[in-house]
């Protein structure tokens, strides 16, 4: 069948133009002169099937068999057309499917039905609001992910109160740029900056008043530690780490208000505030279930953390269920960081914690030669390329050498 025409009211993604791309390439188009969307995708045939395949993959395009005319149709604008038209057909039981970082063995697909990414989106937008209380955003159009009515603002999310701008540091292919990116700025008609990928000083030459900013906390301090003053009247929204004390801190002396939801890629957004002393209000399309979360549907949800509720829907966290940490927001387990130097040769014993000072990982090593902890530089370079084929966040940063793993009076593993 031939591509369907784009909609006029498809959310379009401004992404503005890096050093060393033409003017056609930073006003959307390419360097070839090509209409934005319309320039050729460039992949050989290999990778058009792969790429075909992910998609596939996320969207499930094979319940309506169109992702066959993708491989027809080498434009972004015509996959655009073709995916939004795959989404109209199929509704909201439609599965939608995000990969988990993959830093503990191979990434994880977990698959969301359109229906619960709806209603959060719509949750969020309730939220993120001025004022907003995680109040229900009033029924809106729900039959299929895109845009709502052109326009349409809930009663909790006035136009007047909208941000200028969505501008985005996060990759939209990950569950929280995906929302924040993609299905929240679609559904309440917001415009959105691509900046993922940016460095960090982009932010400050790009942001306006009044804009939003999306981010994990990592890369807002970095944003924000570039120096150059944000403009009144801007937010930010962060996820996919803790926000530490410093953040808070940066956001504020920038006079920027901030937003931390607490989620994960298997469970979606569960909880949000706005302050570090407070604790997490549920989104409002969640409710509590015992000492946990249920989903929209009274499904319970599988936390990584463990809660303690001060209400039926106010609650603090108490730590992760497993000895998972998170480095720039990628969840790392340092028991596996562990295990692997201690599978080293020259390597007895090892023991791998969060620095909090620095954010990154550090390491005790007990060397199989104790006279290798006088001249400890002997052997970190052998460590450090132990870890090479490590993702960068799990790759110690420091390592302390010693006869013993460090323990405490009760004889107990403990800091160093």
């Amino acid at each position: 069948m031939p591509a369907p025409p784009v909609p006029d009211d498809l959310p379009l993604v401004d992404r503005p133009g890096a050093a060393g791309h033409d003017d056609a390439a930073r006003d959307g188009g390419s360097a070839s002169g090509a209409p934005p969307g319309q320039a050729c995708l460039g992949l050989d045939s290999l990778e058009l099937l792969e790429a075909v395949a992910d998609l596939d993959r996320r969207f499930a395009l094979s319940r309506t068999g169109i992702e066959d005319h993708l491989l027809l149709c080498p434009t972004l604008a015509e996959w655009g057309a073709l995916i939004a038209e795959h989404l109209r057909r199929c509704g909201p039981d439609l599965p939608v499917t995000f990969m988990t970082s993959g830093s503990q063995g191979a990434p994880r697909a977990v698959a969301h039905p359109a229906s619960t990414l709806l209603a959060e989106a719509d949750a969020l937008i309730e939220v993120l609001a001025p004022g907003g209380t995680g109040g229900r955003v009033p029924d809106a159009p729900a039959a299929s992910i895109g845009p709502s009515t052109p326009g349409r603002s809930s009663e909790g999310a006035a136009a007047s109160e909208a941000p200028g701008r969505v501008l985005v540091l996060v990759p939209c292919h990950h569950i929280f740029g995906f929302l924040f990116g993609a299905l929240v700025p679609a559904r309440a008609g917001w415009p959105v900056i691509d900046l993922a990928g940016r460095a960090p000083g982009t932010l400050a030459r790009t942001v306006r008043p009044g804009d939003l900013i999306v981010a994990t906390p990592y890369l807002l301090s970095l944003a924000l530690r570039a120096g150059a003053p944000i403009p009144a009247g801007c937010s930010a929204v962060v996820s996919g780490a803790a926000a530490a004390a410093d953040v808070w801190a940066d956001s504020a002396r920038a006079g920027l208000g901030l937003t931390e939801i607490y989620g994960a890629t298997e469970t979606g957004g569960i909880g949000w505030r706005r302050a570090p002393d407070h604790p997490f209000d549920l989104l409002p399309h969640l409710s509590r279930a015992g000492n946990g979360v249920a989903g929209p549907c009274g499904t319970p949800l599988s936390l990584q953390d463990s809660l303690a509720w001060r209400g039926p829907r106010s609650f603090d966290l108490l730590g992760r269920v497993d000895r998972v940490v998170q480095v720039a927001g990628v969840n790392v387990s340092p028991d596996a960081v562990a295990r692997h130097l201690a599978a080293r040769e020259e390597v007895c014993e090892a023991a791998v914690r969060l620095d909090p000072v620095s954010g990154r990982l550090k390491a005790f090593i007990v060397p199989t030669d104790p006279a290798l902890c006088a001249t400890p530089g002997a052997i970190e370079p052998q460590l450090r390329a132990a870890c090479a084929d490590l993702p960068a966040p799990a790759r110690p940063q420091r390592f302390d050498l010693g006869t013993a793993l460090p323990t405490g009076p009760s004889g107990k593993p403990t800091d160093w």
